[in-house]
């Protein structure tokens, strides 16, 4: 229904008017940059879909529930939340992340360390292992540094990576 009340309307709306929506049914790609700016943490907190943190202005990303998070349910829905959005998760939030679905790629070197090592561990491909920060190397599985399918893929992992693997790995 939202959608079908014209542009120019919806942006009129008030402050006060935006604090009314239910975000768990609404969502907040209707609103306007300024508008989404005026949201309650309530509102945050009870947004109804992964979809709108593409939305979310990235000083409000700390408001969202950590639930939202590990919703996301792919590298492509990761990709398609902009970079400053990803790059405001706090550290609880990126340890709700699911990395048998999410590709590490798209957060920061400092956000991958502060991964848990269940999460270093679950890694879903060995493709991912260019992305382990070499002071985390050790947590990586063996039967996933066995996947690695080609000298190729061997030698896209840093230098300071491969140096840091075990005698086990």
């Amino acid at each position: 229904e939202m959608s079908r009340i014209p542009a120019e309307v919806r942006a009129a709306f008030s402050a006060r008017q935006v604090q009314g929506l239910d975000t768990a049914r609404v969502s907040i790609g209707y609103l306007t940059a300024e508008q989404r700016e005026e949201l309650t943490t309530a509102q945050i907190q009870g947004l109804g879909t992964f979809y709108d943190l593409r939305y979310l202005p990235a000083s409000r990303v700390a408001e969202v529930t950590t639930s939202l998070i590990a919703a996301i349910p792919s590298s492509y829905e990761m990709g398609r939340i902009p970079q400053a959005n990803r790059a405001a998760f706090t550290a609880e939030q990126l340890q709700a992340i699911n990395t048998t679905k999410v590709s590490i790629g798209y957060l920061t070197s400092e956000q991958r360390e502060q991964l848990t090592t269940a999460q270093i561990q679950g890694l879903a491909t060995s493709y991912e292992i260019r992305y382990v920060p070499a002071t985390r190397i050790g947590e990586v599985t063996t039967a996933l540094i066995a996947k690695l399918p080609s000298s190729y893929e061997l030698s896209r992992i840093p230098d300071d990576v491969r140096a840091a693997s075990t005698t086990e790995q």
